[in-house]
């Protein structure tokens, strides 16, 4: 007996399929999940398309995937990428229309866009090549011979692919709902070949002794190597030398403002404060509305700013909030907690 879906796909009992009958089943997935992206590449495109002057419905497509397709909020940015790189190669888009390709070929196109930097057009003309190849590639030979075909136009050595990674470089940190932080990030190659070498250099002076490992004792599902690494990089912090050679100075010339949240009272988290040369602040309970102007500060650059437009690239998101605050938001808007004046205007007056 067949199982079938609401829109009619139908499908054979698992029990009965032979090795050979769920290849071929997974082969018939993979086209049916093809057409499916491509179908979300196109809508993507005609959401974006919606904003004209005499029709000027805006959405933005990214919280659109969130809302009413079910997607995470990196399934809908990938989704995005994607449908980008389609209007720059729309051979891939016919392509995975038809489920001749794959969404996974289409990122590393534009992966292989980024490589080629600043000769993206040499590179896009290598796309009917590069289409007709994806239908036969799996995804690994695909993003090798993508890859290559960009380094191959590059006509200034990467300099420009190593600048782009320059300008990606971050860090990210966050705590979770258990309380631990976690830590995110990339590199560039430079930087981070000298951080990585750094890093294992520091691992070894401390859990290495010989030809043996020092053993330490880890959680469950936690690799040894990677608790004496992050160990290794907490070290490196806590021992890190300022310009002059010595260690940082404990004195409190920065105050950090926090509400009391469970890990900001901690021991602990008072502790790493000290040893930074910072001193801790905290609000009596109850006393919420001192961060009211904070939070206004982030509604109004979400209202006013993030949600009216779309940017290509964190260089130009960068540029557009410098100007927002520095050109309009403290020296232009007025604000009612300041008597309607802006903040330039009120430290101008209040410091008179």
């Amino acid at each position: 007996m067949k199982t079938t879906t609401s829109n009619g796909t139908s499908f054979a009992p698992l029990a009965g399929l032979t090795l050979a009958d769920a290849r071929a089943e997974l082969a018939n997935l993979k086209r049916e999940r093809s057409i499916l992206d491509a179908r979300i590449l196109a809508v993507v495109a005609h959401i974006d398309s919606l904003a004209t002057a005499d029709r000027p419905e805006y959405a933005i497509p990214e919280r659109e995937l969130m809302a009413h397709a079910g997607m995470s909020g990196r399934e809908a940015r990938e989704a995005v990428a994607r449908s980008l790189v389609t209007e720059s190669a729309p051979q891939f888009a016919e392509a995975l229309a038809k489920g001749d390709t794959t969404a996974a070929h289409i990122d590393a196109i534009g992966r292989g866009l980024k490589i080629a930097g600043a000769d993206r057009e040499a590179f896009l003309a290598h796309i009917p090549h590069l289409a007709e190849a994806a239908t036969t590639l799996t995804v690994g030979e695909f993003n090798t011979l993508v890859k290559e075909t960009a380094k191959s136009v590059q006509s200034d050595g990467g300099l420009a692919t190593l600048e782009r990674q320059q300008r990606e470089t971050y860090l990210k940190t966050w705590t979770d709902h258990d309380g631990m932080v976690q830590v995110r990030g990339q590199f560039d190659p430079i930087n981070g070949a000298a951080f990585s070498s750094l890093l294992e250099q520091q691992k070894e002076r401390m859990f290495h002794s010989g030809d043996r490992d020092v053993p330490v004792v880890v959680a469950p599902g936690i690799e040894p190597n990677e608790h004496r690494r992050a160990h290794a990089l907490l070290a490196l912090v806590n021992h890190a030398p300022v310009a002059d050679g010595d260690v940082r100075a404990n004195r409190a010339e920065i105050v950090v403002h926090i509400d009391l949240a469970t890990q900001y009272c901690s021991w602990v988290f008072g502790q790493r404060l000290r040893q930074a040369g910072l001193m801790g602040s905290m609000g009596t309970v109850g006393d919420a509305l001192d961060n009211a102007v904070a939070e206004s500060f982030f509604a109004s650059l979400q209202c006013e700013l993030l949600d009216r437009h779309r940017w290509d690239t964190r260089a130009e998101l960068a540029r557009t909030m410098f100007h927002y605050v520095e050109v309009f938001y403290n020296p232009q808007r007025r604000h009612s907690t300041l008597g309607y004046l802006s903040p330039v205007d009120y430290e101008t007056i209040n410091a008179a």
